[in-house]
């Protein structure tokens, strides 16, 4: 019951950022809902991410964010 809990997003959604030189793991955040399918992009150095509760999530580097 748990694995279809999970499937109808009822666990929410974890977005994990990681290291591209060694994959450890940076940092995670947390969501109530599903990310949409394909909802993710990039552009001028944010990442931006459509969830199914209809929400975007803007993510800005620290370097990005004194754009």
């Amino acid at each position: 019951m748990l694995q279809e809990a999970a499937l109808a997003g009822q666990q929410g959604s974890l977005l994990l950022a990681v290291s591209a030189a060694d994959g450890q793991k940076l940092t995670e955040f947390r969501f109530d809902s599903l990310p949409v399918f394909d909802g993710l992009a990039a552009a001028g150095g944010n990442l931006y991410l459509a969830t199914t509760a209809g929400r975007i999530v803007c993510f800005a580097s620290k370097s990005a964010a004194g754009r």
